[in-house]
């Protein structure tokens, strides 16, 4: 994380807040006094020419003072804009008094007493309009009308007073009106022009001002705009991103709330994601106007948030919104007492805008590893089933890992597999999950080959079917009232429908396609090991069974018998052996051929299945002998039942044999007659021979 201070708030990295026009008092002031010593000139001139004598005087006295005011005048026309306000203000004074010090003696020395209003009544008015208000420099007009009343009534009741220089009184020359009507339009044209001037700089620097405010204001958007771009640059985490967001936001806007709404996944439920300010529990619990501002999807300036308040409170709310896509609001509080303008109002649009797109791509990322999270485990979990069914050909173990792991993937509340039986006298495999026993017992007497509803329609199509809300299916048949999403997978072996998982769940949309996508994989391995265990099953068989009666051969036999001793021994229990021999076999193959008599050898292996129990054990022991191994069951019993397979032998022959056949049989128990198998097994051929002696086709036991 990149830990670079951030430039202040407000203004870029090493600017200041300046204002680039500043009002200018020297260079008019200026100007003015070069106007006002040529006027003062032009008017000498006059009464020169009216009148007056010693015009060498007259002309050299004013030549050398104005020559100097006029070169100061030139440089401070020229360099004033450039001046800093207290420095033009000094300039302004300096001209000012240069043009008093050089115009009062001047004009009294040639116009008399009275003759320096000449020059002051333009210049001081000037200078006060420029320096101070209009109503000093007509204050100053005023007081100077009524003093030249004064003069000139003073005057007329006098004898006039001759200047110092010249020889006739300025009252009594012409050019003594024409002072009095060039003084006053002086002073008027001083007022006037100095209005216009000062009109002119205040109307200047109010533009620049404003000017300037606006480029400082653009300046602080653009620096807000920075450090939020930095902030969005630099962090992965869109929690920590929101934070130092909102916290930049909060400052510059000086805020009494700030509050950052964003929508619960997966609902359209607003929460607070942060807030800031003194009054952020308050407008944590509004939500309407963010609603609001969502529903229009634009920015909007409120005047309050609180009923009774209208006006105290100015509000900006910009939705969180791109593509169409909206994921919150960012409301903005002001203080009591201050508004929210346009302007703000869009600089908080553009920062929604791009905490929107933040928010997007954070989601887009969460989403992502999220998938990629799922697609990890579900490849983990496959990897891990697909190994435990690999390694066993026990289908019932497969059925259960198969249910634990789509329930646990899925997380379904309830679950079941169930694989079906494909062989006649086989039973189906069916594990339950979270269902109660009731509901287990009623689901297992089903006949799932022929079911209606959603689990039938996935047996009889063979494909997967998701329905994420079963009341609006209306095929569904519900078993559990609470369900309200169901997912069935069938499990399909060589195109044959053989088993189905069943998930259910409580809640509406709990499963996605990518759920039935990773439950079909689970089927389609289990569907290889179910397979490979039928191919292991016939293999197996194959091994251990005789192939003309489908019976097992001797060498199980011994196996088997070996297995039931060991169990009867431990557990204490009883156990018989019964030995069978066909009479006559040899004549019966020579009258009738070996065709004939391998159909018998069948239906013996047929018979004896068909009337034993399914845990009795049935193999062809040699040639033309058959036995049946009788678990827990003791020697009188065994004797009932050799003599009921005997009476069936005898009786229940086909028709179209063509001489009938019988068996002598002969009973061994344990452990009265042996406790080995080879000890059960030479009693029991010891008393199958025993019954062949005696008459064949009978029993004999001990």
């Amino acid at each position: 994380m990149n830990d670079t201070p951030l430039p202040p708030l407000g203004a870029p990295e090493g600017t200041e807040r300046t204002t680039p026009f500043r009002a200018t008092y020297a260079r008019p002031l200026a100007a003015w006094s070069l106007l006002a010593g040529s006027l003062v000139l032009i008017v000498l001139g006059a009464d020169l020419a009216l009148g007056a004598t010693r015009i060498g005087a007259l002309l050299l006295l004013p030549a050398l003072p104005y020559t100097v005011l006029f070169s100061l005048t030139v440089v401070i026309r020229r360099r004033g804009h450039t001046l800093p306000v207290a420095s033009d203000r000094r300039w302004a004074a300096a001209t000012v008094a240069c043009v008093l010090a050089a115009g009062v003696p001047l004009l009294y020395l040639t116009g008399g007493p009275w003759s320096p209003f000449l020059i002051m009544a333009p210049i001081v008015p000037f200078a006060l309009r420029l320096l101070g208000t209009v109503w000093f420099s007509i204050g100053y007009a005023a007081a100077l009308t009524v003093s030249l009343a004064i003069m000139v009534v003073l005057d007329i009741g006098g004898n006039g007073s001759a200047s110092p220089i010249g020889e006739t009184a300025v009252h009594t020359s012409p050019a003594g009106t024409i002072l009095i009507i060039a003084t006053m339009a002086g002073v008027t044209a001083a007022i006037v022009l100095a209005d216009m001037i000062a009109r002119l700089l205040r109307r200047r620097e109010a533009e620049a001002v404003a000017f300037s405010d606006k480029m400082n204001l653009r300046a602080e958007k653009l620096a807000l705009l920075l450090q939020v771009g930095t902030v969005l640059s630099r962090h992965g985490s869109f929690e920590e991103v929101t934070r130092e967001i909102l916290d930049l936001i909060h400052a510059h806007f000086g805020a009494e709330a700030t509050v950052l709404y964003l929508y619960r996944p997966g609902s359209s439920e607003l929460r607070v994601a942060e807030a800031r300010g003194d009054a952020a529990a308050r407008e944590s619990r509004e939500t309407v106007l963010a609603r609001a501002t969502l529903t229009s999807r634009e920015a909007r300036l409120w005047p309050s948030t609180e009923p009774g308040n209208v006006g105290l409170r100015s509000t900006m709310l910009a939705p969180l919104v791109v593509e169409e896509t909206a994921y919150g609001a960012l409301k903005i509080v002001a203080p009591v007492g201050v508004s929210f303008n346009q302007s703000k109002l869009r600089l908080l649009s553009t920062i929604a805008t791009q905490l929107a797109t933040t928010l997007r791509t954070a989601s887009v990322y969460q989403t992502t590893n999220a998938e990629l999270s799922r697609v990890t485990a579900e490849l983990s979990a496959l990897t891990s089933f697909t190994r435990q069914v690999s390694a066993s050909f026990e289908l019932r173990a497969m059925c259960r890992s198969l249910l634990d792991t789509a329930a646990m993937v899925t997380a379904s509340d309830y679950a079941n597999v169930t694989l079906l039986a494909q062989r006649e006298g086989d039973e189906n495999i069916t594990l339950f999950r979270n269902y109660d026993p009731e509901t287990e017992f009623r689901l297992r007497s089903t006949d799932w080959r022929h079911s209606p509803g959603i689990y039938g329609r996935a047996i009889r199509s063979g494909q997967p079917v998701l329905v994420n809300d079963v009341l609006r299916d209306p095929e569904y048949l519900p078993v559990v009232p609470e369900v309200r999403s169901k997912m069935c997978v069938p499990i399909v072996v060589a195109g044959k429908v053989e088993g189905m998982v069943n998930l259910e769940s409580r809640d509406a949309d709990a499963f996605m396609a990518s759920d039935t996508d990773f439950v079909v994989a689970l089927c389609e391995s289990t569907a290889v090991a179910i397979r490979n265990a039928h191919l292991y099953r016939e293999v197996k068989e194959m091994a251990v069974k005789d192939g003309l009666t489908g019976l097992y051969n001797r060498t199980y036999l011994y196996e088997a018998l070996q297995t039931e001793v060991e169990r009867a021994q431990r557990y204490q229990t009883d156990l018989s052996l019964v030995l069978m021999d066909v009479d006559d076999f040899k004549l019966y193959n020579d009258r009738h051929g070996h065709t004939a008599g391998d159909e018998v050898l069948r239906w013996l292996g047929q018979t004896l299945t068909a009337r034993t129990r399914r845990s009795d054990i049935v193999a062809r022991y040699g040639g033309e002998e058959l036995a049946v191994i009788m678990p827990e069951t003791p020697c009188d019993h065994a004797q009932s039942a050799a003599e009921k397979l005997r009476e069936a032998i005898e009786s229940r022959q086909p028709a179209h044999w063509p001489s009938p056949v019988t068996v002598s049989v002969g009973v061994a128990a344990y452990p009265a007659d042996g406790t080995t198998p080879v000890g059960l097994i030479d009693t029991a051929d010891e008393r199958m021979y025993q019954a062949k002696r005696g008459g064949k086709n009978q029993v004999v036991s001990g």
